[in-house]
């Protein structure tokens, strides 16, 4: 009985949304995976998918499934997908920032645990017969000026592999993170407070919207914690404890460059100084230790170099 409530619910939002989806050209249609818990998660993600008016969709609480229709001249499963991350909704491409995430209300806060955090693609998750039910594909009636056609209603299909490319919008994120690098050279720990911040603000301009699938679990993957350690440096007078958290900033922007295969203008080298066992990434071939300053200037080597 409690399934064929949740399929007659699921049905009847969906033929009293027909309507609305004959304003939609170019049709197609898709659902996919989309976590939340309530009601006021519904509006959003909802208002979401439809807010550059090429797109509509509807949510179910219950089964976490998400149909959108939406032209797909303009606008794609991806784009919009992208969009609901952003504003804090993990879904079956991408993943919501911790950030904005921590910012939803709390009745808003779904269950991260479950979801895989390091892949593209949310893992299946056991659901009840019921909500496989309602996952089952459907049909809907799309309306368009010449037409009425019946569209089977797609599940998500299995997201191809994407070429990662270099990304231009990088370079400022690198400039600020060598100005920081600079300042501990100089043993200045007042310029490298100061660049942190700024650097701080470089990490988050990067804009996600740009990135592929593939760049954009690996930059969600590395974006909290290059912020937390750039907030170490930024908030800290101690110059011993800013080289320190410079050491985890710098694996991790490495760790970014790496799997984003970004491309500075020039070479970006790895140095690497043994006494400190710690690495950091430089513009030039000539060994200028962060970690002692001028004390022991030239210790060090490089360990790779990407052109």
């Amino acid at each position: 009985m409690k399934t064929i409530k949740i399929i007659v619910m699921l049905m009847t939002m969906l033929f009293s949304f027909t309507g609305s989806f004959a304003k939609i050209k170019n049709p197609k249609t898709e659902s996919y995976k989309v976590y939340g818990n309530c009601g006021m998660c519904k509006k959003t993600i909802e208002s979401t998918v439809k807010q550059n008016k090429d797109a509509l969709g509807i949510w179910n609480s219950k089964s976490q499934m998400l149909i959108i229709t939406y032209d797909s001249t303009k606008t794609s499963a991806d784009e919009i997908l992208k969009r609901i991350a952003n504003v804090g909704y993990d879904n079956d491409k991408y993943l919501s920032s911790n950030e904005v995430y921590n910012n939803l209300d709390a009745c808003c806060q779904y269950n991260r645990k479950i979801i895989n955090k390091t892949s593209v693609t949310v893992p299946f998750v056991q659901t009840t017969a019921a909500e496989k039910a309602v996952d089952m594909p459907m049909t809907v009636e799309i309306k368009d000026t010449a037409k009425t056609v019946t569209t089977p209603m797609e599940m998500p299909a299995t997201p191809k592999t994407e070429t990662v490319v270099a990304k231009s919008d990088f370079t400022s994120l690198l400039t600020q993170y060598y100005a920081l690098k600079n300042a501990l050279i100089a043993d200045n720990s007042s310029l490298a407070m100061k660049n942190a911040g700024t650097l701080l603000k470089e990490i988050n301009a990067v804009k996600m919207e740009t990135l592929s699938a593939t760049e954009h679990t690996i930059w969600m993957k590395y974006y909290d914690k290059l912020k937390a350690d750039a907030t170490k440096i930024n908030t800290s007078k101690d110059i011993e404890k800013q080289r320190t958290a410079f050491s985890s900033l710098s694996n991790n922007l490495w760790s970014t460059v790496k799997g984003l295969k970004i491309k500075d203008n020039g070479a970006i080298y790895i140095d690497y100084c043994p006494m400190k066992d710690a690495y950091w990434l430089s513009k030039e071939s000539a060994i200028k230790n962060p970690y002692y300053g001028k004390s022991m200037l030239t210790c060090g080597s490089i360990k790779e170099t990407i052109k």
